[in-house]
C-alpha cells in the first residue's frame, strides 16, 4: 500500500512540473519529463548543407549517438552525443541530394528514426 501511495504522490508531483519552453530557434517542444529521451525533426527540412536536430538526453544515459543512413541502410555519418539534457545537434553534409534517415541510439537501444531530405 505504501508503494502505491508513493507512486501516486510522484505522479502528482510530476504533473505539476511546468513544460520546458523551446528556444526561439526551435520548433521542438520538450515534454515536462526531463527523464524522457527525445528526438526531434531536423530543421530546415529539406536541408541544403546544414541542418539542426533537437534531442533530449537524460543525465542517466551512459552512451548516446545519432546515426545517419542512406536509403540502402549504409551508415554515412555517426555523431556521438556528449551533452546531456535538451540540446541541438548541428550537422553539415557533403552528400548527394536525396532521402536520408537519422536514428537516435542511447545505451544500445534504438529510440527513434526520422527522415530528412537533402537538396543541392
Amino acid at each position: 500500500m505504501e508503494q502505491t501511495d508513493n507512486l501516486a504522490n510522484e505522479v502528482e508531483n510530476r504533473s505539476n512540473i511546468p513544460a520546458i519552453q523551446p528556444n526561439s530557434n526551435s520548433n521542438f517542444l520538450l515534454k515536462s519529463n526531463i527523464d524522457l529521451v527525445e528526438l526531434g525533426q531536423n530543421r530546415p527540412n529539406p536541408a541544403k548543407v546544414y541542418t539542426t536536430i533537437p534531442v533530449n538526453i537524460p543525465q542517466n544515459i551512459q552512451a548516446a549517438y545519432l546515426d545517419v543512413t542512406d536509403t540502402q541502410g549504409k551508415l554515412v555519418k555517426r555523431v556521438v552525443i556528449e551533452e546531456r539534457g535538451a540540446s541541438s545537434i548541428q550537422l553539415r553534409f557533403d552528400l548527394a541530394a536525396g532521402l536520408y534517415f537519422y536514428t537516435l541510439v542511447t545505451d544500445g537501444e534504438i529510440i527513434d528514426t526520422k527522415r530528412m531530405m537533402l537538396t543541392k
